[in-house]
């Protein structure tokens, strides 16, 4: 039987948006497992990084930044 294109999940197949979900996203990394790696190219965790390490820091005991300067896969 054939797949249809709109079947299809990847990752844990959630997607939040809005303002101040940055501030959350500790909570919602952190419920897939205890120890996230977060990648992000340079300009996105220049901007982000604080914001992201401290909502991690309040539900994880450990995480990893990631610097993928490569190409969108």
């Amino acid at each position: 039987m054939p797949v249809k294109e709109e079947s299809f999940r990847i990752g844990c197949g959630r997607y939040i948006q809005g303002k101040g979900y940055i501030a959350r996203c500790g909570e919602e990394v952190c419920r897939l497992g205890g120890a996230p790696m977060i990648i992000g190219d340079d300009t996105t965790l220049g901007l982000t990084r604080e914001k992201i390490r401290a909502s991690v820091e309040e539900k994880c005991n450990n995480y990893e930044f990631i610097i993928h300067n490569g190409t969108c896969n």
